[in-house]
């Protein structure tokens, strides 16, 4: 079956962005531009729950004053009086989900337990529906005390297929645009319990069983969001990604593990997804609410305040909790490598909404970190880390630096964020100035780790040395360039050779690096080279009187002389015949050349057409006097059946349409009048006169 295209449409004027690579996220509405996205009836048709995580980007309570809609199927707005067909919307702080039919207005409406929904804090939703059990809400993973024994999906029209739905709007008029971001969104052709609603919530959309679409946001291939199994693909538009193609922040990662308990005491979650274990223990949460682990493995792609040496990371592991109110314990143990506990293993951590990692002030102990009442951030419910369990860093100075006497050199030490430099003359940047032999050393420090290193610097002799003045040569000379340093040196000229001196033809600027062991000195020498020079008249040539030439060449290549003394580096003749002649000379060359041209009184042929038809065809649309006859005194004018001068002109390409005074002549018979004289022949003008029908 081929892949269809569902939209992804933008309203108002966006501007592109450049993306960073991580997990990506949807916004619908970024100051005054709208976006949603239309999923086909492909994916929707017949689909037993749908998931997603959503960030209102607003605070939803009982003083809302509109109805935002969220997922809708060709609804046109919360007034429609039909009802629509399927909603899911808040109202009044409520989260709600509606289904009716065509004939049913009210339909059936089920809706969240809680009425706060804080702004910035990412919420899983699920909708589920199943024979014989009704509609079920599920917000966090957590049942809703709300439901309804409605069990199956409106069918579709019976005027033709089913409507797509609509994500971020209330449907075919595009009106309403929430202000909230969208992750994971997720349609499954079965029903899904609480236990696999949970399984999966923290996790990357990948292809399970019973999935019909999946759509995370962060495979994007031609234009188009594709689905995890490879099926339904959703079509958007790439200048859209400045405000609503975002990183996201929602707690997802490639596998997870979770709890939740009617009571916390004494109990614990522990997970092991790569080399290191963790312990989530002395959970402070409500009875019945979650906790839930996930985990990604390899570095951050947001790594602001990890040192840059880090190059074999576990991965990422975050923890997040279905209330707000939520804190933990945790206890992480290092495995999977001969390590050493020291003072260079770390821990970092972060809220998701705050890419800055923090570095953690607990000193491992045992291998590994201790931490209490997590989170340690503005948002106490959730939490990620990163561990380092042991930082390796060096200065990494060269054993050995050679340094030009002449000059100052550095000795550098690796560049790393965060760290703290110590040299032996007292300097604390990451490079040291040296200007004499001996042994230079570093200490590198980073937090309470520290390294050290040194280097031996030996000063060498530079050569020294003067070029040869620039010169100019004539086109096809060439002459020698030859270097004045010798001896036990090795030449780098440019042009790729290796000897003392080469031989050039060409201009340019040539330039010779010269080197004795760890020193070089450089410098270069123009060579001009003079054209060669060229001037053609054309040749000896008989023209029509009323003819004449022209010539011009470059001004920019010599000193030009005509025949009549100018200078100019052009000319024109007409009408005149005779021998001409032009020379062109500069410093090297020196060229001339010379054109006899005569004048004759060439033939020419003047027709005046009997008809023509102005009517917008683009054929005959205009009549006048067609020749190739140059003339010095020429008149030609038209008139009409009762002596009205209709047209006149004195330039011999001019054409007459039909029209006087910008209005349309009568259809009939015209008469016209030509009077010319050319260059040759007799003084007295030539008159010529006739009919022309006009015809539309």
């Amino acid at each position: 079956m081929p892949r269809l295209r569902a939209q992804f449409t933008l309203l108002l004027c966006v501007i592109s962005m450049a993306l960073v690579a991580q997990d990506i996220s949807f916004t619908t509405a970024t100051g005054n531009q709208q976006a949603y996205l239309i999923i086909p009836s492909q994916v929707t048709d017949n689909f037993r729950t749908v998931s997603f995580w959503i960030r209102p980007n607003q605070d939803w309570n009982a003083s809302m004053s509109t109805v935002e809609p969220l997922l809708v199927k060709d609804k046109y707005g919360p007034s429609s009086q039909w009802g629509g067909r399927f909603g899911v919307y808040v109202e009044n702080g409520y989260l709600k989900w509606t289904i009716a039919d065509y004939n049913n207005q009210a339909g059936f409406t089920i809706q969240s337990d809680q009425q706060e929904w804080k702004r910035g804090v990412w919420y899983h939703l699920a909708f589920t529906i199943k024979r014989d059990e009704g509609m079920r809400m599920y917000v966090n993973g957590i049942l809703q005390a709300d439901s309804h024994p409605r069990d199956e999906l409106p069918p579709p029209p019976v005027e033709g297929a089913d409507e797509p739905f609509y994500l971020g709007t209330w449907g075919t008029q595009r009106t309403g645009s929430p202000n909230v971001t969208f992750d994971e969104v997720r349609f499954w052709s079965v029903a899904r319990t609480e236990v696999q609603i949970r399984e999966k919530m923290c996790q990357r959309t990948q292809c399970w069983n019973n999935l019909k679409a999946g759509y995370n946001f962060n495979d994007m291939n031609n234009g188009l969001i594709d689905d995890a199994c490879n099926g339904v693909p959703v079509g958007w538009n790439a200048s859209i990604k400045a405000g609503h193609i975002t990183i996201s922040g929602a707690p997802v990662g490639s596998v997870s593990t979770y709890m939740y308990t009617d009571s916390w005491i004494g109990k614990e979650l522990g997970f092991a997804p790569g080399r290191d274990s963790l312990a989530v223990t002395g959970v402070n949460l409500p009875a019945d609410e979650g906790i839930h682990i996930y985990y990604t493995n390899g570095m951050p792609q947001e790594r602001e305040g990890i040192p840059d040496t880090v190059v074999e990371p576990d991965g990422v592991i975050g923890v997040w909790c279905s209330d707000t109110t939520g804190s933990w314990d945790m206890d992480f143990y290092f495995g999977g490598r001969e390590h050493v506990c020291d003072v260079c293993s770390y821990i970092f951590s972060r809220d998701i909404h705050n890419t800055q990692w923090d570095v953690r002030s607990e000193i491992s102990n045992g291998c590994g970190f201790t931490l209490l009442n997590e989170s340690g951030h503005t948002r106490r419910w959730r939490e990620e880390y990163f561990l380092v369990d042991s930082l390796y860093f060096t200065p990494n100075l060269l054993d050995s630096i050679n340094v030009c006497a002449n000059e100052v050199g550095f000795v550098m030490a690796d560049l790393m964020t965060g760290a703290t430099y110590e040299w032996d003359n007292g300097g604390t940047s990451f490079r040291r100035s040296v200007s004499q032999s001996g042994t230079v050393w570093v200490k590198m420090q980073w937090r309470d780790c520290v390294k050290y290193d040194s280097a031996f610097v030996t000063l060498d002799s530079i050569p020294e040395w003067q070029w040869v003045n620039d010169t100019t040569i004539c086109q096809g000379d060439s002459i020698d360039l030859r270097c004045p340093v010798g001896g036990d040196v090795t030449y780098y000229w440019d042009t790729g050779d290796s000897t003392r001196s080469i031989r050039v033809g060409r201009a340019g600027v040539y330039e010779l690096r010269v080197d004795n062991g760890n020193c070089t000195a450089t410098n270069y020498v123009t060579v001009r080279v003079i054209p060669a020079l060229s001037v053609d008249l054309g040749k000896d040539t008989l023209m029509c009187l009323g003819e004449g030439l022209r010539w011009r060449f470059n001004p920019n290549v010599g000193t030009y002389r005509w025949w009549n003394g100018s200078m100019s580096n052009e000319q024109r003749i007409f009408n005149d015949p005779g021998t001409y002649w032009v020379t062109l000379q500069n410093e090297c060359f020196f060229v001339s050349d010379t054109i006899n041209i005569d004048f004759v009184d060439c033939d020419c042929r003047i027709d005046i057409p009997n008809t023509f038809t102005p009517n917008l065809d683009r054929i005959n649309e205009s009549t006048g006097v067609f020749t190739k006859c140059y003339f010095q005194y020429y008149e030609f004018e038209i008139y009409d059946r009762w002596g009205n001068r209709v047209f006149y002109s004195t330039d011999p390409h001019a054409r007459w349409d039909g029209t006087f005074r910008g209005k349309n002549c009568e259809i009939g018979l015209y008469m016209y009048k030509l009077q010319y004289r050319r260059w040759t022949g007799p003084a007295d003008p030539v008159v010529k006169t006739g009919t022309m029908m006009l015809a539309r």
